[in-house]
C-alpha cells in the first residue's frame, strides 16, 4: 500500500516536469528584458529549475527508465541488481524535489549567501559527469537524462560559471562553500543510496 502510493506521486511530478518546467522558463525569458548585468546571476540561478525538471523528465518520464539503469546496468548497480537498490521510490523523491529545494533556496539567496545556489550547480556538475562519463562505462551510448544534460545543462554551467568569473562574483572562501556544500551533497546522496533495500 504505502509503496503504491510513493509509485503514484512520483509518477505525479514526474510528468508534471515538463510542464512546470515550460511555465517557469516562460515566466523568466519574460522578466528577461527587465534585467540589469547585476541580476543576470540570480535570473541564472532561477533558471537552474526549470532546466532541472526537463532532465527528470527525461530521466523518468521520456523515454524514462533512470531507475532501472542505475539499479541495473551502472557503477551503482549491487553486485546481484536489485530493482529497489540503490534507487527506490522515496530515495527518487526526496532526492529529486530536495534538490528543487536547494535550488529555490539558492536563487533566492543570490545577493547574500551566492556559495548556495553554486554549490548545487556543483552537484549538478557531478551529475553531468555521471551521465557523460561514468554511465558510458557499464552501458556505452544512451542513457536517460543524456540529451538534456548535453543540450541544456552543460550549456547552463558553461554560461553560468562565465557570468561568475568574469563579473569577479565570488570571492575565493565563497567558491570553497560552492564546492563544499556541493560535494557534501553528492556523498550524502551516493552514501544513503547504499542502505536501499
Amino acid at each position: 500500500m504505502r509503496d503504491s502510493m510513493l509509485i503514484k506521486i512520483n509518477h505525479l511530478w514526474q510528468r508534471a516536469t515538463a510542464l512546470l518546467g515550460a511555465i517557469l522558463t516562460t515566466l523568466l525569458i519574460l522578466t528577461w528584458s527587465d534585467l540589469g548585468i547585476s541580476n543576470f546571476f540570480s535570473w541564472l540561478l532561477c533558471l537552474h529549475l526549470p532546466l532541472t525538471m526537463f532532465h527528470e523528465f527525461e530521466e523518468y518520464v521520456l523515454p524514462g527508465g533512470f531507475k532501472h539503469l542505475a539499479n541495473y546496468n551502472s557503477l551503482l548497480s549491487k553486485p546481484v541488481p536489485q530493482e529497489n537498490s540503490p534507487l527506490n521510490e522515496p530515495f527518487i523523491f526526496i532526492i529529486n524535489v530536495g534538490f528543487w529545494v536547494w535550488i529555490i533556496i539558492g536563487a533566492m539567496s543570490a545577493e547574500t549567501m551566492p556559495w548556495i545556489g553554486v554549490g548545487a550547480v556543483v552537484f549538478q556538475i557531478v551529475n553531468v559527469i555521471g551521465h557523460i562519463f561514468i554511465f558510458q562505462i557499464k552501458t556505452p551510448g544512451y542513457n536517460p537524462g543524456i540529451i538534456t544534460t548535453i543540450f541544456l545543462l552543460v550549456p547552463y554551467i558553461t554560461v553560468l560559471t562565465w557570468n561568475i568569473c568574469t563579473q569577479n562574483l565570488l570571492k575565493p572562501l565563497e567558491w570553497a562553500l560552492s564546492f563544499g556544500i556541493g560535494f557534501l551533497g553528492i556523498i550524502l546522496m551516493i552514501g544513503t543510496s547504499r542502505f536501499n533495500k
